[in-house]
């Protein structure tokens, strides 16, 4: 059952705490008055497939939920999970004391409490505006932003090459809104080759290497330029500690990752391996042997598993390499004996056309910017990619994961369809179509209050 045929909430709670449950049936009362001696009932049946005495519950076997129907089309019922997880349940029509007909379905999540307390949000940890110049040419930071939005996401990182500046100028642009959204400082970091060039190119960057640097307080590779003798110095003393029998430019790369990362962290930034296996022009980008070293000296703080696979992107080939690397990093977590935190992402050129199938879905305590670099961090993250036409596919621990299936198919619908709305009054505003009063009005708590109905924490 969707969130236009009926209204029922909270849909969170806590394991193994009493809770009840209020619905509302839009146009179902009007139709049961054509079908005298019916009456409404409502049946569930666990994730698990436990009744709450641990007993196995048989297929297509659901158990009656006592619950309350009043003739307005209200209802309510005591929600008593025993464990964590998914219980779905089961609307129907009864005649004569048969089933006559179901009506539909709705399902609730009961959470432990570390996971409870914490708010879902999906956002991108990786995308491009015109001050890239292999950007949209016509997207500045503040459309990606607002576009992002549009497209239901709780969050955005603008990490343009080598500047951190254009996820200022997005940040900036948006804050007159009033709106849940939250726009981060990011950037895309290369190892650079010269000095004081301020455009992007092949001439002065090492193309291969790509290090996101996301919520520093100083561009890494704007310190890069101010202070290059300093950053020379570093490369040509690291590069002899490494192996002398792999070639100098694979230690110049392995060399240029560790500055990155290091100015990263002391910027109070957190470090994003991007892309492992983007294969530009059928081949891969990174050689093995810097990829390994990156994975094995373990500075960054997490691994972006998908990536640059979106519909339409001009790296379409990438689709595979998102399938390499999460399989590899599912061998390298068993063999490292830890799961490496993860994120999702599109490495959008173009956001009109590629935001919204790939992100980052972050288990956090607030919309902080503190709080999502401990949700990434720590590992409380889900990638996901969500193709049209296709079952979507995530990666991160089972836990989230399972949680994460309920969330996409029973909150996101609604939180989506706000968030468009949002998203359409944010890109008129910035076209000058109407005021930024206009889309206040509207946004100021719009996902908040929504969450805070369905888990119930407005009560």
């Amino acid at each position: 059952m969707f969130f236009e045929e009926a209204a029922v909430y909270p849909r969170i709670t806590k394991s193994y705490t009493p809770t009840t449950v209020h619905g509302k049936l839009f146009d179902i009362p009007r139709a049961l008055q054509q079908y005298p001696d019916t009456e409404l009932k409502l049946f569930y049946i666990p994730d698990s497939g436990l009744d709450c005495d641990g007993k196995i519950v048989y297929y297509r076997d659901f158990l009656e939920q006592p619950c309350c129907f009043r003739e307005d089309g209200t209802f309510s019922f005591e929600f008593r999970p025993q464990q964590e997880g998914e219980y779905t349940f089961k609307l129907t029509v009864h005649k004569n004391g048969e089933n006559f007909k179901d009506l539909g379905t709705f399902s609730c999540y009961a959470l432990d409490s570390d996971l409870y307390d914490l708010v879902p949000r999906k956002g991108d940890t990786h995308v491009h505006t015109l001050h890239s110049a292999c950007g949209k040419f016509d997207e500045e930071p503040s459309y990606a932003a607002a576009t992002a939005r549009e497209r239901g996401l709780d969050f955005v990182f603008i990490t343009d090459h080598i500047k951190r500046y254009p996820s200022i100028f997005a940040r900036d642009a948006l804050k007159e809104f009033s709106s849940d959204f939250s726009v981060y400082p990011g950037e895309e970091c290369h190892a650079i080759k010269s000095k004081d060039e301020k455009t992007f190119y092949k001439a002065i960057l090492y193309m291969s290497l790509h290090q996101l640097s996301l919520g520093a307080s100083y561009g890494v590779s704007d310190y890069t330029n101010e202070h290059f003798e300093e950053y020379q110095q570093f490369i040509e003393a690291r590069k002899l500690t490494l192996d002398q029998n792999i070639s100098e430019d694979q230690r110049t790369l392995m060399a240029a990752i560790d500055w990155i990362v290091d100015k990263t962290h002391e910027f109070g930034g957190i470090s994003i391996f991007a892309h492992p296996f983007w294969r530009p022009s059928t081949r891969l980008n990174l050689a093995p042997e810097v990829r390994q070293y990156i994975l094995n000296n373990g500075k960054f703080d997490a691994i972006e598993v998908f990536g640059l696979g979106s519909p339409g992107h001009s790296n379409a080939s990438y689709v595979e390499g998102n399938c390499q690397c999460a399989n590899w990093l599912m061998e390298e977590s068993i063999r490292l004996g830890r799961r490496l935190p993860v994120t999702g992402s599109t490495d959008s050129h173009n956001a009109r056309a590629l935001l919204g199938y790939q992100y980052t879905l972050l288990f956090a305590e607030d919309d902080t910017l503190e709080a999502a670099k401990e949700a990434i961090k720590s590992g409380k993250t889900v990638a996901v990619s969500n193709m049209p036409g296709q079952n979507p596919f995530m990666y991160g621990s089972p836990r989230l994961v399972q949680y994460a299936c309920f969330l996409l198919r029973e909150y996101f619908p609604e939180h989506d369809e706000a968030c468009a709305a949002e998203g359409k009054l944010m890109l008129r505003a910035l076209r000058g179509e109407c005021s930024a009063e206009l889309v206040k009005s509207y946004s100021e708590g719009l996902t908040a209050g929504l969450w805070k109905r369905f888990s119930g924490k407005n009560q």
